[in-house]
Formats: structure tokens, sequence, C-alpha cells
């Protein structure tokens, strides 16, 4: 589980809450923002058949979860960069 999926899944399942419903795709801005990153996240993780999967499920979400996922891939690999020259912490 990934720290979004978590906080995602905390925000969902608050007892009383009625503004998301992960199962019909309902969410108040935080509990969508909390699920474009984890969308993110999952392709991120999961490559192109993460994407073809998000895009078969939200495909009016689509583009915006690969532009996020592209964004934490090029995250990812600017901080192995310095890393290197830098040295691990």
């Amino acid at each position: 589980m990934t720290p979004a999926h978590e906080s995602l899944l905390n925000h969902a399942s608050v007892i009383g809450v009625t503004c998301c419903h992960p199962m019909s795709g309902r969410y108040c801005s935080v509990g969508r923002e909390l699920w474009l990153q984890y969308r993110a996240e999952c392709v991120r993780d999961g490559g192109k058949e993460a994407m073809l999967c998000v895009r078969a499920q939200s495909p009016e979400w689509a583009d915006e979860i690969k532009i996020r996922a592209l964004t934490l891939i090029d995250n990812g690999v600017e901080n192995e960069k310095t890393e290197d020259v830098m040295g691990a912490s």
C-alpha cells in the first residue's frame, strides 16, 4: 500500500463522513486529489499495464493521471541522480 492509498482509505473511511464514496467514484475535492495521487503512484509502479487499466476504468481522468505519473517518474530519476552525485544519505 502506498502512502497516497493509505491516506485515501483513511479519508474515505472516517465514521460519519459522507463526502466520499470510492466504490461509486464520488469524492470531495480532498478525496479526489488523494485518489489522483494514488492512481499516479499505481501507474508509476505498474507502468504501461497500469496505465491501460486507468484508461479503461477512468478515461476522463487518464490524461491527468498520466501527467502526474510522469512527474513522479521524473522526480524519482532526479532524486537518483542527486544521490549518485552527493551520495546516499
